[in-house]
């Protein structure tokens, strides 16, 4: 017994030493298996997991471009999906306003430009506005930028300085999908256009009251030479008529703007002849009413489309009357029955009405 006692404790002593050894060898290898399951893991999140602010910045937005266009930016080491993020203008309404599709990615310390307008996302911006990216839970704000009038002209665009993590400016430079520039500053008293400039003293570089979307007046350059000062300038007014119209296919109708400034058209509406003002409830099905933010610059036509916008027919024999926004009469078109075959439209535009030959529904009669 004793010899076997002595054996079992030399045993033993061999047995606890490799005991040991395994215990730790088991520890390492199960440590090291966490480790990699967890770093795994942290990849995988990163890819395809919730996003959180701070991972994807709004980097750069152009508000007056053909299109407009946001730019996005992914802060870190690993490709992100966005697939499900929405990206709105009026985030603290409407959070959810426009849904990125799936597959959307971003590159590991990539750049994604995105398009904005109704026919890309469904959404439009405009010269005093915002744009947020929202998480795909449709509350978590990622990021946002906000913009006043004046700060994304044409040509221009609003971006962070520094590149990614700076504060907003206005940039003489846009650089989509790419770092943002900062502005090279001009010599502003010497009469040149230079760096940043848009004007220098007496050097307006051909503006105009008028290229500013003034009526008339004389236009001064600012003492800072990067903008303009329009505190002289005559405002122009809006003179929005119905142009063309057409009884045949889509029944098609055409407002066209003659005046020299913007019109707003928030609330306005068109009736045909079955449109009574006074039993608008009776024959609401009879009109057509402008959504808020319905804007039609000087110059410029916008189409209206049966079962597009309007529901209501347009006769071969009617007539239609725009309203403004307070029930007063606009604008009021009669035509006689084969008038408005192709169309009946004012020639020039914004003149008599005719009977016309081609329909030109978007352009000039």
């Amino acid at each position: 017994m004793a010899l076997l006692v002595g054996c079992s404790g030399a045993d033993d002593s061999t047995e606890t030493t490799n005991n040991s050894n395994n215990a730790t060898n088991n520890t390492a290898t199960n440590n090291q298996t966490t480790a990699n399951n967890t770093a795994t893991n942290n990849q995988t999140n990163n890819t395809t997991g919730t996003l959180v602010a701070g991972q994807v910045v709004i980097n750069e937005v152009v508000a007056s471009g053909t299109p407009d266009w946001v730019e996005l930016l992914n802060t870190t080491d690993q490709e992100l999906d966005l697939s499900g993020a929405y990206l709105s203008d009026d985030v603290a309404n409407e959070p959810t306003k426009a849904q990125l599709p799936a597959g959307t990615k971003i590159a590991a310390n990539g750049y994604l430009v995105l398009d904005i307008s109704d026919e890309t996302l469904g959404i439009k911006i405009g010269s005093d506005e915002e744009i947020a990216l929202v998480a795909t839970d449709g509350s978590t704000l990622l990021d946002r930028a906000d913009w006043a009038e004046g700060e994304s002209p044409e040509l221009k665009s609003f971006g962070r300085i520094p590149n990614a993590t700076g504060p907003f400016k206005t940039l003489d430079t846009p650089t989509p999908g790419a770092a943002n520039q900062d502005n090279v500053e001009g010599t502003c008293g010497n009469g040149i256009i230079d760096g940043n400039e848009v004007c220098d003293g007496d050097n307006l570089n051909g503006k105009d009251c008028v290229s500013q979307g003034f009526a008339d007046g004389p236009l001064v350059c600012a003492v800072t030479c990067v903008i303009f000062n329009t505190d002289a300038c005559i405002a122009g007014a809006a003179n929005v008529v119905i142009n063309e119209v057409t009884s045949a296919g889509d029944d098609s109708i055409e407002l066209y703007n003659s005046g020299t400034a913007s019109g707003d058209l928030s609330g306005w509406y068109i009736g045909d002849s079955g449109f009574d003002p006074a039993n608008v409830a009776g024959t609401e099905m009879q009109r057509y009413v402008f959504p808020a933010a319905t804007t039609l610059a000087a110059g410029e036509y916008l189409v209206l489309t049966k079962n597009v916008e309007h529901s209501f027919g347009v006769g071969g024999q009617d007539s239609l009357t725009l309203f403004d926004a307070a029930g007063t009469v606009k604008d009021t078109v009669i035509w006689s029955s084969g008038d408005a075959t192709p169309s009946y439209c004012r020639k020039p535009d914004g003149g008599a009405f005719e009977a016309c030959d081609v329909a030109t529904f978007g352009s000039a009669n």
